[in-house]
């Protein structure tokens, strides 16, 4: 049996504890996410590991829930927290450029900010390392998000705003490019969320949690409708009701094998050939109708001919 050594070409540390809670846990997953935070040096950006790992960022995000409640890592949010007086806002607002981003954020949340609120966006304007007009795009999205998910009744929330502007910090949104980019993939991911629920056949109601996991866990894998639509028909042949976890374990499969449009599961997944070569799934309600040849056509002509004339 061969024998197995570590090599000495640089370690990570993991406490003892760390390494019995991981082992007690018994989730890969979230050891190797814990893995690489300890071998990032305090960058433990979402995207970064969802990257370095090959999985969703939303299976990083549960193992990071995981790990803090195990205590492995802060659940901190990284804001300064600084008490500024009525003096520091009044000397601010002599600064143009934070009176205009005042001026600006007022007209975006269409009411006059509170004391309190300003202080909010003093600290965000100092501490969160994000330009003016990153600022500015970041409270429209913020807004827009908040109308598309609660309805325009909905009152915006500068403690929230301000949780959102650390975040973008975090995840490295710090220019009009990369703000402009995040945002059209946000926006992208909730109009192909929406075609995903008509998918599933979820209409008029919002997502339960669950749901909203599976199908962000999708997209962040780079599904389209159309392959989940596959997913799901399989889903419904095989078990003639709708069940999530089955579809999810449908997609992972497929993602393993880098096959994520229709196109490509089609033609890379031999499942999926021989349901087609055999025609399985396919309504005959929906079929388009063989069209006649034309020897049937005549044969159809005669025959009517001949009923009108044995009718006469």
């Amino acid at each position: 049996m061969a024998k197995y050594t570590l090599p000495g070409t640089g370690s990570i540390s993991m406490s003892a504890d760390a390494a019995d809670k991981l082992i007690s846990r018994g989730d890969g997953e979230v050891a190797l996410v814990y893995l690489c935070i300890l071998r990032s040096d305090g960058d433990i950006s979402p995207d970064k590991i969802a990257a370095d790992l090959n999985i969703s960022k939303t299976a990083v995000e549960k193992a990071f829930a995981a790990l803090a409640a195990m205590e492995l890592i802060s659940a901190s949010s990284g804001e300064q927290q600084v008490s500024y007086t009525a003096s520091d806002i009044a000397k601010a607002l002599e600064n143009p450029e934070f009176a205009f981003l005042s001026d600006e954020v007022e007209r975006i949340f269409g009411t006059f900010l509170a004391f309190e609120e300003r202080k909010i966006l003093f600290n965000i304007y100092t501490n969160s390392q994000l330009p003016p007009e990153v600022i500015l795009l970041m409270t429209q999205f913020f807004k827009n998000d908040i109308r598309r998910r609660y309805g325009p009744g909905r009152r915006l929330n500068m403690v929230i705003l301000e949780r959102t502007a650390f975040e973008w910090r975090r995840m490295g949104i710090d220019t009009l490019d990369k703000a402009e980019e995040y945002i059209k993939k946000r926006d992208n991911a909730y109009s192909l969320e929406g075609e995903i629920k008509r998918v599933l056949g979820i209409f008029d109601r919002k997502l339960v949690q669950n749901e909203k996991q599976y199908i962000d866990s999708w997209i962040e894998m780079g599904f389209k409708a159309d392959a989940v639509q596959i997913a799901y028909e399989r889903t419904i042949g095989r078990l003639h009701n709708l069940s999530l976890p089955y579809m999810d374990k449908i997609l992972l499969s497929w993602h393993s094998k880098n096959l994520h449009t229709a196109e490509e599961i089609n033609s890379g997944d031999p499942y999926e050939k021989r349901r087609k070569a055999s025609g399985e799934g396919i309504s005959t309600e929906t079929a388009t109708p063989a069209v006649p040849t034309q020897d049937e056509a005549d044969r159809l002509l005669r025959f009517f001919e001949s009923m009108k004339e044995d009718n006469q």
